[in-house]
């Protein structure tokens, strides 16, 4: 059976970083702090909820409660553990993490994240009591070969799912985007994460229709993108981030003992967003001969 974690990752329809644009994805830690993680705008998660697991909204809004996003510490030793996102909705909880970068490791700690979710009810000398927790990953990238939009896994072999306490549903905005350039039909998470995520209005317009929370989010969105404080931070931590972006691919390579050459990881890195000195640095290449390795493969593409 194949392992998803051991696929190569993809970033060709990502969103990235654009400091001509006026709206800022959901992507980004900042923005999804300010339009998520919000008590005060508590309907945009959810309809996410909704949208992901068929149950109805009008029941989620009522019963939606913002919990700590810090699991508790099991021994002295070991660091605070935060989470992006953690809300109680009856008698389970969702976790809600957004990947932005292809790290295979963030995505195994999220898994323990929600393990650790599963079991914090359970305490010493009391019943055993089990937590359910569903976790949703929202992935800025792809796995290669996989063009599912959203999926669900469970603990399970080929005949029987073992519990249905612990669930995870992936979201793979690239695979949206590209559905939406080839003018598929959308279903309501696709639209709404296009809603969340795309920097012109104009071209999701007619996705959004009526739908007023879309519409809302938009609003308030664009009206927090103009805040240049955030804009700030995003430039200042571009470099850091593709740098920390170089070093996680590497660690993800020694992983799953992937063998590439110059040219695979020249071209890896770039789809990925990072910059031409960083890539040369690292691979003890020239611009030239960077730009002549992108160019093979354009072409390539195209033939």
């Amino acid at each position: 059976m194949q392992v998803l974690f051991d696929l190569p990752t993809e970033t060709k329809y990502a969103y990235r970083f654009n400091k001509d644009s006026k709206f800022i994805p959901l992507v980004y830690d900042d923005m999804f702090l300010t339009m998520l993680n919000n008590e005060g705008r508590k309907q945009y998660v959810a309809i996410l909820i909704a949208y992901c697991t068929g149950l109805k909204y009008e029941y989620i809004i009522k019963n939606i409660q913002f919990i700590k996003n810090t699991l508790d510490k099991r021994n002295y030793y070991d660091s605070r553990k935060t989470v992006d996102l953690v809300v109680k909705v009856g008698e389970k909880i969702y976790n809600i993490e957004m990947n932005n970068w292809a790290n295979i490791q963030a995505l195994e700690r999220n898994i323990d994240y929600a393990h650790e979710i599963y079991r914090s009810q359970r305490f010493k000398g009391e019943e055993y009591k089990y937590q359910q927790t569903i976790q949703i990953n929202i992935c800025n990238f792809r796995f290669r070969g996989n063009k599912q939009t959203i999926e669900e896994y469970h603990i399970q072999n080929k005949n029987y799912i073992l519990t249905e306490k612990v669930k995870f549903i992936f979201i793979y905005l690239p695979n949206i985007r590209e559905k939406f350039y080839n003018k598929e039909e959308l279903t309501d998470i696709e639209k709404l994460m296009l809603a969340y995520n795309e920097t012109r209005y104009e071209d999701i317009k007619e996705v959004v229709g009526g739908n007023k929370i879309m519409k809302e989010y938009r609003k308030e969105a664009e009206e927090a993108s103009e805040i240049q404080e955030l804009w700030e931070r995003l430039a200042y931590d571009k470099e850091a981030e593709q740098k920390w972006l170089y070093e996680t691919e590497l660690q993800r390579r020694d992983y799953v003992s992937a063998k590439r050459t110059k040219e695979e990881a020249a071209i890896a890195f770039h789809d990925r967003g990072v910059s031409d000195d960083i890539i040369c640095d690292a691979l003890s290449i020239t611009e030239e001969e960077l730009h002549d390795i992108l160019r093979k493969a354009k072409d390539n593409e195209s033939e």
